[in-house]
């Protein structure tokens, strides 16, 4: 924490994105590879060799290119395609709350005037980054490119505080910075319902968590917390016979299509047809055309619609897991079908979800698993709550109400 408060923000938030790029569970080829994916990940790595001035060069092109900023009530609200956002600001206003959301945008002048007037601070946070790599380079300068319209944005508007979902995207973290430089309060909202949370690089002024792990995680770094309410079903399903089960299976974003189609092929060779997928939000589905006999689901349909409507679900290494079982949906963990050969999230080992082998017998052993007293015993529903009223109570302030 000390050398945090030596730190101007966004010097801090540089030496924060070069460190998780080096922490990242990805090798370095695999980072490249979904860097190479996007335009201004190609423009970068051909920049590259040029340093800063390479890096002046991308974000004098690319500023002209400026995301809407949605306003609710005076707050920036800067969701997650779980919409984690989406639903406190529903169960605070109601179902019809975001016809009131106002989109705007910086203006370009007001941003090529900033990019200017703040070429030595960037500078600066470039060169206090220590940048090594190509995949440090594109998380900075995306980072500076954020931070360069935020501030534009910031110096026409006047608001009563920012919503910021938690991720290590580069467009909020370039929002967050800003908000501590201009003292905006800024609300922290934690997309997975059980991981522990990493502390963010810049002020939080209240974090909105799922459990008690996480709110014990942001109190120890003396950040104010509180707690969403998590609707609950206590009652697990028990699936009938693979013929009569509607069956989900809940991807990721890295999923190897070509190691999933053969997986499927074996598990429909077994039974298991009515295969429903499920793909990760913003997931490019024309990648699962080689898929037969399945049904791709819409990634825009609310997850829990989509979870209310099966009766098991197989599922990759995402946080989704959890929330199907808050849904009573019983879930099948498949290894090895995306970079990560081990249960990422230890689902398994924590002893609330099934590891798929070859031997598995459905619905019997499911049925068996999820009616134990050992998952009982591991399913704590005390790490959740379901009282509103914090949520309420602190977004009605932090819009001004």
């Amino acid at each position: 924490m000390a050398e945090k408060e030596l730190l101007p923000p966004l010097i801090s938030c540089a030496h924060y994105l070069v460190k998780e790029n080096r922490n990242s569970d990805l090798s370095v080829q695999e980072r490249l590879k979904i860097q190479r994916r996007t335009f201004y990940g190609k423009v970068l790595g051909f920049l590259y060799p040029l340093g800063w001035f390479g890096g002046q060069i991308f974000l004098f092109i690319s500023l002209y290119k400026r995301d809407s900023v949605k306003l609710y009530r005076q707050m920036i609200v800067a969701d997650h395609s779980s919409r984690v956002i989406h639903g406190a600001l529903k169960r605070v206003w109601g179902v019809e709350y975001d016809k009131e959301v106002k989109k705007t945008r910086a203006s370009l002048t007001g941003t090529y005037r900033s990019f200017f007037s703040l070429s030595q601070n960037l500078k600066d946070a470039y060169r206090a980054a220590d940048v090594s790599h190509v995949t440090e380079y594109v998380r900075i300068i995306r980072l500076f490119h954020f931070y360069i319209i935020w501030q534009a944005w910031f110096g026409n508007h006047t608001i009563q505080s920012a919503l910021i979902a938690r991720t290590n995207d580069q467009n909020r973290l370039a929002l967050g910075v800003v908000c501590e430089e201009r003292v905006v309060p800024l609300a922290l909202f934690t997309i997975a319902r059980v991981a522990r949370p990493r502390i963010v690089p810049f002020a939080v002024a209240e974090a909105f968590c799922w459990s008690s792990g996480q709110t014990g995680v942001y109190n120890e770094a003396g950040i104010s917390t509180l707690r969403m309410p998590v609707p609950q079903i206590m009652e697990m399903k028990i699936p009938v016979s693979p013929e009569d089960s509607r069956i989900g299976m809940l991807l990721n974003a890295k999923v190897d299509v070509d190691k999933l189609k053969v997986w499927i092929d074996s598990a429909m060779e077994k039974g298991l047809t009515n295969f429903q997928l499920r793909p990760h939000p913003g997931y490019d589905t024309d990648k699962l055309s080689v898929l037969s006999n399945v049904y791709v689901c819409d990634w825009y349909q609310p997850l829990a619609e989509y979870l209310d409507s099966l009766d098991l679900v197989f599922a990759l290494n995402t946080h989704a897991v959890i929330e199907a079982l808050l849904h009573g949906v019983p879930v099948v963990y498949v290894g090895g079908l995306d970079p990560y050969e081990f249960d990422l999230h230890r689902f398994v080992q924590s002893g609330i979800v099934v590891p798929w082998s070859e031997s598995l017998q459905i619905p019997e052993h499911v049925n068996a698993f999820y009616s134990s007293p050992g998952f009982t015993a591991q399913w704590n529903t005390k790490e959740f709550e379901t009282d509103p009223a914090p949520e309420r109570d602190a977004l009605l302030k932090l819009s001004g109400s």
